[in-house]
């Protein structure tokens, strides 16, 4: 796992993981909107995509910058400065064991373009990232119909016949819903 885009060449990815204390969820999420009104805006050109989510008292972010003069320019602004106290968990989801990342890799790209194709037109969006043997996933689907349609195919089914010995340490599948008023996603459109 990187602690920062050192080395990364092109657009990278930063996902936060967060869980706020009882009573303050409403507080860190109004605080949480402004920094994606901010990152979204044009006062940040370099943020490809700024998407939060919440259930509950959890929280999580996705960010994608074009480079790392970008983050820099995120974590300077005004609004960021005064919410980075709160953010304490940058991480990736899915750890395979040594020496069988190429395997998983190889796969979870085949999911990955079968979801992103006419074959699941309820899948909104399908993400994967890597770092060594660490791998992360966004996934956003229509509704719980177009998600069960995903782990039906054939190529889903595949991939977990191929992957299911392959974990380190049993991967973390989190469902959230899109905060509100987010904006439309910008993915394909700035990439």
């Amino acid at each position: 796992m990187a602690t920062s885009p050192k080395g990364f060449k092109g657009p990278f990815i930063v996902t936060a993981d967060i869980e706020i204390k009882e009573g303050h969820a409403d507080t860190f999420d109004r605080e949480f909107r402004k920094v994606r009104e901010c990152a979204n805006s044009d006062k940040e050109p370099g943020c490809i995509e700024f998407r939060t989510s919440r259930h509950g008292n959890k929280f999580f972010a996705f960010e994608q910058y074009e480079d790392a003069a970008a983050l820099k320019a995120h974590g300077e602004t005004d609004v960021f400065t005064a919410f980075v106290g709160v953010v304490k968990d940058l991480h990736a989801r899915i750890e395979i064991k040594e020496g069988h990342a190429d395997t998983f890799d190889r796969e979870f790209r085949k999911v990955r373009e079968s979801a992103n194709s006419d074959k699941e037109p309820g899948c909104i969006e399908f993400r994967t990232s890597r770092h060594g043997n660490k791998f992360f996933a966004f996934e956003q689907y229509e509704d719980a119909a177009a998600l069960k349609v995903h782990s039906e195919t054939d190529v889903f089914k595949a991939f977990m016949g191929v992957v299911k010995d392959l974990h380190a340490r049993p991967p973390v599948v989190l469902f959230y819903e899109e905060l509100d008023n987010a904006p439309k996603s910008s993915y394909k459109a700035k990439i």
